[in-house]
């Protein structure tokens, strides 16, 4: 994985993805792992996507963050704004030498 500088002075943003465990609460609710905080550039924009279940999806927002770790689509992302939105398609891109960065787009 390389990164140039130019691209990672751009990830100002701190984004915390909490993976959900195998582990299944008393009242049946997921439970979720302790937190990673990864630095990304969020941003508000409208476009459609190839949602994780094959369909179609309006996003309205998403988030580019520097990792090549496998997000969970069902993990809870806490944006820089404290809010959690839905997320609906996670993809990695990749570059000549492999994995090089994560989108995440928002419903």
């Amino acid at each position: 994985m390389t990164f140039n500088n130019d691209f990672l002075s751009c990830m100002t943003d701190s984004i915390v993805i909490k993976a959900p465990t195998t582990v299944i609460g008393a009242y049946g609710q997921t439970n979720l792992a302790a937190g990673t905080t990864y630095k990304g550039i969020f941003q508000q924009t409208q476009r459609l996507v190839r949602a994780n279940d094959g369909n179609e999806k309006l996003s309205t927002a998403n988030v580019i963050i520097n990792t090549t770790a496998t997000i969970n689509p069902n993990a809870q992302v806490t944006l820089p704004d404290g809010v959690n939105r839905p997320v609906i398609s996670v993809q990695t891109h990749y570059d000549e030498d492999g994995g090089h960065h994560v989108t995440i787009d928002f419903g």
